[in-house]
């Protein structure tokens, strides 16, 4: 499997250096020179210019050159971090979709799709800052923190719906990620208000839990044709099947669009919830669920279709 570990982060990265020096350079609309006229160059007309701004002009060029100097190290970084070319490659520009349906050099889900769970997320994150009486100066720190993390955990998804990572691979990155990010939560809020944060953070685990159970019921009633009795106990085996994937993975699963990313390690918990929910069905039942569970595991490629190149 290849990994682009650095490919969204510097891209992003280089890309805010480069329009931040353009701004600093005053390049936009003329404005802005890069050095005070001297009056030496011909034809030119000579400017008087106040010590302190002309001071300013050079702290401006300075700040240009550290970002284009750290532009240029951040795309090194990135060219030794792309995913290795699969030899079926060869002829294939970067970009190219293949007949599978994933895309040559790696893929991301369009900005549009981040934004809407920005501003899902985002209605949680309110009535916690609410609840923890957070200051203003925390309040845009934590949101700064939440709309990276929501990046950083679309492009593990992204990755994975486009076969560069595998399960594990996703899990574990995502779990670190959770790390990180409770790390940073703690340098910028008190011990009290952290308290509020992991009753937030284990609320929008139990919303994901829950959603995930309710499409995945949703689709053997109507697969299935479940009676009263068997939905009850569908549903029981569900809610437990992932309360012991999250629990073992130590962070909020993702719901991939409300479809279940699986992974191997898992294996025992599906295998085990797979058996208990055929027992509680009738023959004719048996050998849907069987096909449907198994399709369960490769569910998440069916969203290579919304990607986009890197």
């Amino acid at each position: 499997m290849r990994a682009a570990s650095l490919g969204a982060a510097l891209l992003l990265a280089a890309g805010l250096g480069f329009l931040a020096g353009r701004w600093s350079a005053g390049e936009e609309g003329g404005r802005g020179p890069d050095r005070a006229e001297t009056g030496r160059e011909a034809g030119r007309a000579r400017v008087e210019v106040a010590p302190d701004e002309f001071v300013e002009w050079q702290k401006r060029v300075a700040q240009v050159e550290a970002l284009e100097a750290e532009n240029r190290r951040l795309q090194e970084r990135l060219a030794g971090a792309a995913p290795a070319r699969d030899p079926g490659d060869e002829g294939l520009q970067p970009g190219t979709r293949r007949a599978d349906g994933t895309i040559v050099g790696g893929a991301a889900w369009p900005e549009g799709t981040k934004t809407m769970a920005v501003g899902f997320l985002g209605s949680f994150l309110e009535r916690f800052f609410d609840e923890a009486n957070l200051t203003p100066l925390q309040r845009k720190k934590l949101r700064a923190e939440l709309e990276t993390r929501i990046g950083d955990a679309m492009q593990i998804a992204a990755d994975t719906v486009n076969g560069d990572i595998s399960g594990d691979e996703a899990y574990d990155r995502l779990s670190k990620m959770a790390e990180k990010g409770r790390a940073t939560v703690k340098e910028i809020v008190d011990a009290q208000q952290f308290e509020v944060y992991e009753k937030f953070e284990r609320g929008v685990g139990d919303f994901v839990r829950m959603n995930v159970v309710s499409t995945e019921l949703t689709g053997l009633r109507t697969e299935l044709g479940l009676d009263t009795e068997q939905e009850r106990n569908v549903q029981r085996v569900l809610e437990a099947r992932y309360q012991r994937v999250q629990q073992r993975l130590g962070a909020p699963i993702p719901n991939m669009f409300f479809r279940p990313l699986r992974r191997d390690s898992d294996r025992d918990i599906y295998d085990e919830t797979a058996a208990e929910i055929a027992s509680y069905l009738r023959p004719d039942q048996a050998p849907l669920f069987a096909e449907a569970d198994k399709e369960a595991a490769t569910a998440v490629h069916d969203f290579r279709r919304l990607l986009v190149p890197k």
